[in-house]
């Protein structure tokens, strides 16, 4: 049997004392009452900038839209005073208040990589944030600062042609000498896309694609065949037809000088040889009527848009005839001089055939009809963007084509370069 000997407590710290020792509550007590504050501040410093993460990320939102929108303006060829009060009133759009701090725009931008460049816009937000905690050491406000760089770079391409099967989608006939200094895009897919016809027909573009092929000579530089379908759209696709209403005018032909008002016009108008018309501002609805001038009419107009609607409507521009046009500034239809309905007649051709002493400044919009375009000389180049279902160039003259001054904000490309 084993014993084990007896343990008795020390007499020496009674056992009241050491439990009392022993006992940490009320120094945890003391302990949380010294960190307490601490943890708080750094909750309140933690919401504090949480604040100004969320302050800045909406200063950057703010400056990057502004840019664009100013990029877009100076793309437009709008001056400096319309582009800044596009980006103020974008800005504000998006939540931006004088009260809350300072936006600064400079055209040129001042400072940076791009600085001094023709055609940047640089946005620059400052905002002023109230603190809890930080407020102790930085003051009541702090300041959050955003920017941004932007400029707006034209597209390579001016013609698009939208027919997906169609055999001579795009043509260049007769004695045409096509010179285009922008770029085309075919999206048939036709083995003959492009064709020529005739054999003293030229055509020449910055670049050209086609899904198809081609079948012609003197063509430059050589087509890009066999692109993916996909990458070929229309770039107006998002724009609503304009609404109108009853008839405002009917059938009438022209032959002396007359002035043009915008409205419905439900019956053919035709301007003879002795026509001189001048149109007003404004967009002219053609509904189931045409609209043709003559071999030696004059026709006028600014900031005008010229509208076919479904139920029909054909825009001839006969050779001989001094057309002057250009497309709206402002507005919804910025930049479009003749719209086409979509769901017009297919076999609709609209022939803009003015000779050299045509000159249009906008894009002809008719993307599931004809265009049979020839206008421009070797000194005189119409400034025009072209989509359409099939295209023909035509006529036995230089054909000159430039991007249009005056674009809808699709065909710019708007870019945050810094």
């Amino acid at each position: 049997m084993l014993n084990f000997p007896n343990h008795r407590r020390s007499s020496k710290t009674p056992l009241s004392h050491r439990n009392f020792i022993r006992d940490s509550s009320g120094g945890a007590i003391v302990l949380f009452a010294v960190v307490l504050p601490v943890l708080i501040g750094f909750g309140a410093l933690a919401t504090d900038v949480g604040r100004w993460y969320g302050e800045q990320r909406t200063a950057q939102a703010i400056v990057d839209s502004a840019a664009i929108a100013a990029a877009l303006e100076i793309g437009r060829d709008h001056d400096e005073a319309t582009a800044i009060l596009a980006a103020r009133a974008d800005a504000e759009r998006n939540g931006f208040e004088t009260s809350y701090g300072t936006l600064s725009l400079a055209i040129p931008a001042s400072s940076g990589p791009f600085k001094d460049q023709d055609g940047t816009i640089e946005a620059v937000v400052q905002m002023n944030v109230q603190g809890f905690l930080s407020a102790v050491f930085f003051g009541d406000e702090i300041s959050v600062t955003a920017r941004d760089v932007a400029r707006t770079i034209r597209g390579a391409t001016c013609v698009w042609v939208m027919d997906t099967s169609a055999k001579s989608a795009l043509v260049y006939s007769g004695m045409a000498d096509v010179v285009l200094n922008c770029g085309i895009s075919v999206k048939s897919n036709h083995a003959q896309a492009i064709t020529r016809t005739g054999t003293n027909a030229c055509f020449a573009a910055t670049e050209i694609a086609v899904v198809g092929g081609v079948n012609g000579e003197c063509i430059t530089p050589t087509p890009v065949s066999g692109v993916p379908a996909e990458t070929i759209n229309d770039p107006l696709s998002y724009l609503p037809p304009p609404s109108y209403e009853d008839c405002d005018y009917a059938s009438e032909i022209i032959g002396d000088v007359a002035v043009m008002s915008p409205g419905v016009y439900c019956g053919n108008i035709t301007l003879n040889s002795s026509a001189d018309v001048t149109m007003e501002p404004g967009i002219y609805v053609f509904d189931d009527a045409n609209f043709k001038v003559n071999a030696g009419g004059i026709l006028n107009g600014n900031g005008v848009m010229l509208y076919t609607t479904q139920n029909g409507g054909r825009i001839v521009f006969n050779g001989g005839s001094a057309v002057d046009l250009s497309a709206p500034t402002s507005g919804p239809y910025t930049g479009i001089l003749i719209y086409a309905d979509r769901n017009g007649d297919p076999k609709t051709r609209h022939l803009l055939a003015g000779g050299a002493t045509m000159q249009l400044d906008g894009t002809v919009y008719a993307p599931t009809q004809q265009i049979d375009f020839a206008g421009g000389s070797s000194s005189e180049s119409v400034s025009a963007m072209i989509i359409g279902r099939t295209v023909g160039f035509v006529g036995n003259s230089e054909v000159q084509l430039e991007p249009a001054t005056v674009l809808p904000a699709a065909l710019l490309d708007p870019v945050l370069v810094e």
